[in-house]
């Protein structure tokens, strides 16, 4: 038996919906779905190799490595400016982006080559992880933003 029999003779009984239009493929008697027309293939796939949470992790660090990136460029002119030395405060956050980007950066590309570690890790922990990464990387620029409003007050 070929896969597109097996395909037509599991879904006779299944009730799969469509990858793409989510149209329910029971009793369909080709490889194509009869809504979209988009075809079925027989495939084996494990819930616990998930997109979601390491995507996650990927644009967190990616956004936050944007901003810190435009930040590191816009407190350069300040720096490059001041003949005297710029204030102690635009200083400790110039070395904090630059600090951030670098970081980030590294971490983005330890993301990209890891993909596969991390999506093996169970779906519980992947998600912890995505979160915590997400929930960090906020927490500590809301407190160097938080710092910074309270030094100049």
């Amino acid at each position: 038996m070929d896969d597109t029999a097996r395909l037509v003779d599991w879904l006779a009984d299944a009730d799969e919906p469509c990858p793409v239009c989510g149209y329910s493929l029971r009793g369909i008697t080709a490889p194509a779905c009869p809504e979209c027309n988009a075809r079925i293939e027989l495939g084996v796939r494990s819930p616990d190799r998930l997109v979601g949470p390491w995507a996650m992790m990927l644009i967190s660090c990616a956004v936050a490595f944007g901003f810190d990136g435009v930040m590191t460029l816009l407190f350069s002119v300040p720096i490059l400016v001041f003949q005297a030395g710029p204030p102690l405060p635009v200083v400790v956050l110039y070395s904090f982006f630059v600090t951030a980007s670098l970081v980030l950066s590294l971490t983005i590309a330890g993301l990209l080559r890891w993909r596969v570690s991390v999506q093996r890790l169970p779906r519980k922990r992947q998600w912890l992880v995505a979160w915590g990464m997400a929930g960090g990387i906020f927490l500590i620029h809301a407190a160097v933003g938080a710092w910074y409003i309270w030094v100049w007050r």
